[in-house]
């Protein structure tokens, strides 16, 4: 790509500049007019005919209100301590940058958009800290999110690596979340195989497990009309070998430890401790009980989730291991904790299955409605969906058509139970559009030219995409 002049600078005729001197250009737009150009930013520019002792501008501010801003900009600075800042911000437009640079050019870019994308091209040797803050899903491409020296954080904006406070503690901390983020899942993954062992016949009870035996585990107690088939549990079994991911390869990675530790800091403890005593609770139908303990884990559950989502997720390029062992697992259970308030609710409140009437079977069809909606909710109207969390829901509504034998309850579930499965078939939909085309919160390329050069050189820094 070849580099421009100066006086060669493309800038859209009839484009009001109110400040350019000899240190900062700032541009501003109202209504929905565009800001389309290419600017170079630094301390000289030797590559140019100019005089090196001419200077150029050391920062660059753009801003609309309602239009695009397609930028294009230059960094030539060679001071060690010199740091061009790009600060390029739309109200409700898109905004695409550029970023080019001489050798060993440094820069710190904050982009900004309230609802329109933002796409960001950065330099094939870029080596620094890229910070993102989105209500929606952050898309890397596949090269960008695998450059050696990137670190993807997200930070809050306008963060950089000289603000963030360091403080022995927090290696205290992060060693105390990691044992009890350990400890907790064992307890955890203990407690239900010693259920799952003796609901499905495993082996014969022991001192430690509660009386009567034939009562105790998952799919046996109390009968009501949302009373699950016990492979149902299944899903809890899926969700225990995910987490083992989670302990064993993620939260001592350096990125595990930006997601489970710094992001999630306690609350996958508290989520896995309340987890615990919902599985005591329900084993020992302590119902009413259960259900009290129930709103805590699915309360727990879904700010866990909405914070790995929003805040930690990278769609395109991603890492397996992170998209495996942190969002897939997260996800599963938040389908699955509103799941078990379901059936908890009912557990706790409603007569047995033989004493049902008219109005116990309407509420059962309305709680089903309700799943289905949260199933549809996600499906359509949160970014990227929720397809393992509406893929356990549809599971659990299933297991309840195969359990009952109310022919208004069964052939509910058995409905809303296909109108669910439209609920994943989207949310698939939804998710493979955001990773085709995307739109989710920003995006972060290289150049199509460019793909193919090697990643390494110096340091660069955008602060928010």
């Amino acid at each position: 790509m070849a580099l421009r002049r100066t006086s060669n600078m493309l800038t859209p005729p009839g484009l009001t500049v109110p400040i350019n001197d000899e240190k900062n250009i700032q541009i501003t737009e109202k209504a929905s007019k565009p800001i389309v150009g290419l600017w170079r930013v630094g301390s000289h520019a030797s590559w140019s005919d100019e005089s090196e002792g001419r200077s150029t501008a050391s920062n660059i501010k753009l801003r609309t209100e309602k239009g695009a801003i397609d930028a294009h900009v230059v960094i030539t600075s060679f001071a060690r301590d010199d740091r061009p800042r790009v600060d390029v911000s739309s109200t409700t437009g898109p905004v695409t940058i550029r970023m080019t640079r001489t050798e060993n050019s440094r820069f710190d870019l904050h982009a900004e958009s309230n609802s329109g994308n933002i796409t960001v091209y950065l330099p094939t040797d870029f080596h620094g800290v890229i910070m993102y803050r989105s209500r929606h899903l952050a898309t890397f491409s596949r090269l960008a999110a695998s450059l050696r020296g990137v670190t993807m954080t997200s930070a809050p904006v306008g963060w950089g690596l000289s603000a963030i406070p360091h403080d022995p503690k927090l290696g205290i901390d992060c060693a105390l979340i990691q044992l009890f983020n350990t400890l907790f899942f064992l307890w955890f993954t203990a407690e239900n195989f010693f259920v799952f062992t003796l609901s499905l016949g495993l082996r014969d009870p022991v001192d430690t497990d509660p009386v009567p035996y034939p009562r105790y585990g998952f799919g046996v107690g109390r009968r009501t009309l949302l009373t699950p088939a016990p492979w149902a549990f299944v899903i809890l079994f899926l969700v225990h070998v995910l987490f083992a991911g989670s302990i064993a390869f993620v939260q001592w990675t350096e990125r595990g430890k930006e997601i489970i530790i710094r992001g999630l800091t306690w609350r996958w403890s508290a989520l896995m401790l309340a987890s615990i005593v919902w599985t005591a609770a329900w084993v020992r139908q302590l119902y009413v009980f259960a259900w009290f303990v129930s709103i805590v884990v699915s309360l727990l559950a879904a700010h866990t989730y909405l914070a790995i989502k929003k805040e930690f997720r990278v769609v395109s390029g991603f890492n397996w291991r992170e998209e495996v062992f942190v969002y897939l697992p997260f996800a599963l259970y938040d389908g699955w904790t509103l799941f078990i308030f379901v059936i908890s609710t009912f557990a706790a409140f409603a007569p047995n299955a033989i004493y049902s009437g008219l109005g116990t079977q309407i509420a059962a069809i309305w709680l089903l409605t309700l799943l289905v909606a949260t199933a549809h909710s996600h499906a359509f109207f949160t970014p990227g969906g929720n397809v393992p969390g509406n893929i356990a829901i549809t599971w659990g509504i299933f297991a309840i058509f195969a359990e009952q034998a109310e022919p208004s309850v069964k052939w509910a579930a058995l409905t809303l139970g296909i109108i669910s499965v439209f609920a994943v078939a989207r949310s698939v939909y939804v998710l493979a559009e955001d990773i085709r085309a995307g739109i989710g919160g920003g995006a972060v390329r290289l150049p199509p030219d460019e793909e193919g050069a090697p990643a390494n050189g110096a340091n660069g820094h955008n602060d928010s995409t």
